[in-house]
C-alpha cells in the first residue's frame, strides 16, 4: 500500500480519534523508502534486493531536481515492452514494484513508453539517487538506471500545495483562499512583521518556475501557509498554462494538497490531481483542478480587500510584494507589514505583465 492510500487512511483515522475511536496504526511500522522519499499510486512495496538484469532499459528521464512534498515524473522509451518497473533509493531497504502503465501522449510507434508518476514524501531533505529497473514480458530483467536527484530547499507549513509538471514550460499555480486570497506569481505572499519588526511568519508561493520561458527546469511549484495562517474555510487549486514555451509536445501534470501532512479531501476534483495539456495548446486555460475544506484551523491571512497599497491606485505597489517591495495588510484586527522576496528578471517581467494587463 503505498503513501497515496496511507494518507488519505490516515486522515480518516483522525476523523475518527476525534470521535472518541482509541487508535490507529503507527507509521513507525510503514517501509523507510515510503515514508521518508516517496511512493508511487498502485505500486506495491517489496522488502530485499531490487531485481535487475543485463538487458538495455532503453531511455530514462526524470526531474533532476525535488522538493519535499512535490512530485515527479518517470519517462522510459524502451525497445522492449515491459510488464513491470522496479523504483528505488541507493542504500534505502527495499523497492516499489509498479505495473507498467502505457504513456498515451506518446509519439513514436517503433518503441513501447511509459510515464510513472513519483510522490515525494513531505519528509524528505536531502539529495537521493534514484535507481530503476524493469521486467520485459519475455521475463527478461533489465539493468539497473541510476538517476542522481537534487533536492531543492522550500517553505513549511502546515498548508502545502504542490505542482509539478513534465516538461520545460510555464505551467503556474493558484491558490484561492477562504478569504478571496488569490496566491499566485502576481500576488506571491511573503514574510509577515509585527508593529516591531519582528517577524511572525512566511507565507506564499515559494516557487515560480519556467517564469515567462525563462527555463530554471524545476518544472515544480508550490504554495506553502504555516500554521498561524491558515484559515478555516473552502479553498480553491487552479492550474493554468501561462505561456507553452515549446507547443510541438503535450505536458502531464500532477497536483497534490497536503494539510499538516495528510492529503486532503476534496469537495470537488480529485487529490492528488493528474491532467495534460495536449500537443498545441494554447495560454490562458485557468482550470479549476479541486476545492476542499479545512475546518480545524486557527490562523489569517491578509485580508485581500484592505491594505496600504490601495488608495493611491498603485498598481505595482499593489501586485509587486513580490518584486522585493512591502505594504501593510490587515490581519485580523490588526496592521502588520508584508514583505516580498526579491524576483528574477524574468519573473518581475511577468509580474508587470500582468499588471499592466489588468491596469488597461
Amino acid at each position: 500500500m503505498t503513501n497515496f492510500y496511507k494518507n488519505s487512511a490516515a486522515a480518516l483515522c483522525a476523523v475518527l480519534m476525534s470521535a472518541g475511536f482509541s487508535s490507529c496504526s503507527d507509521k513507525d511500522d510503514e517501509p523507510e523508502l515510503e515514508t521518508k522519499y516517496f511512493s508511487i499510486e498502485g505500486a506495491e512495496y517489496r522488502s530485499g534486493e531490487q531485481p535487475e538484469g543485463d538487458a538495455a532499459i532503453g531511455s530514462v528521464q526524470c526531474n533532476d531536481r525535488a522538493l519535499a512534498g512535490g512530485m515527479n515524473f518517470i519517462s522510459i522509451s524502451s525497445p522492449e515492452e515491459c510488464e513491470k518497473f522496479f523504483v528505488s533509493v541507493e542504500g534505502v531497504d527495499g523497492y516499489l514494484e509498479y505495473a507498467s502503465q502505457p504513456d498515451e501522449n506518446a509519439s513514436s510507434s517503433n518503441r513501447y513508453s511509459y510515464l510513472i508518476p513519483v510522490m515525494y514524501s513531505s519528509e524528505l531533505g536531502d539529495d537521493i539517487t534514484m535507481v530503476l529497473s524493469a521486467r520485459t514480458i519475455s521475463g527478461i530483467y533489465t539493468e539497473a538506471v541510476e538517476k542522481h536527484i537534487e533536492f531543492v530547499e522550500s517553505m513549511e507549513g502546515d498548508l502545502a500545495i504542490n505542482l509539478t509538471f513534465e516538461n520545460e514550460k510555464d505551467v503556474d499555480l493558484h491558490l484561492i483562499c477562504p478569504n478571496g486570497l488569490h496566491i499566485y506569481y502576481g500576488n506571491r505572499g511573503g514574510d509577515v512583521y509585527d508593529e516591531n519588526g519582528d517577524l511572525l511568519g512566511s507565507f506564499g508561493l515559494d516557487h515560480d518556475s519556467n517564469a515567462a520561458c525563462s527555463i530554471d527546469g524545476l518544472n515544480n511549484e508550490n504554495i506553502v501557509i504555516p500554521e498561524q495562517f491558515v484559515m478555516n474555510g473552502e479553498y480553491t487549486v487552479v492550474v493554468d498554462m501561462y505561456r507553452n514555451c515549446d507547443s510541438s509536445i503535450p505536458t502531464d501534470w500532477l497536483i497534490v494538497a497536503r494539510y499538516k501532512g495528510n492529503i486532503i479531501p476534496t469537495l470537488t476534483g480529485r487529490n492528488p490531481a493528474r491532467g495534460t495539456y495536449r500537443a498545441g495548446a494554447g495560454n490562458g486555460d485557468y482550470t479549476v483542478v479541486m476545492t476542499f475544506k479545512i475546518n480545524d484551523a486557527d490562523g489569517q491571512l491578509p485580508d485581500p480587500t484592505v491594505d496600504g497599497s490601495r488608495a493611491g491606485g498603485d498598481y505595482e505597489t499593489l501586485l509587486g510584494i513580490g518584486l522585493g517591495n512591502e505594504r501593510s495588510v490587515r490581519i485580523g484586527n490588526g496592521i502588520f507589514t508584508l514583505k516580498g522576496s526579491a524576483m528574477s528578471e524574468s519573473e518581475a517581467a511577468k509580474v508587470r505583465n500582468h499588471i499592466n494587463e489588468i491596469a488597461d
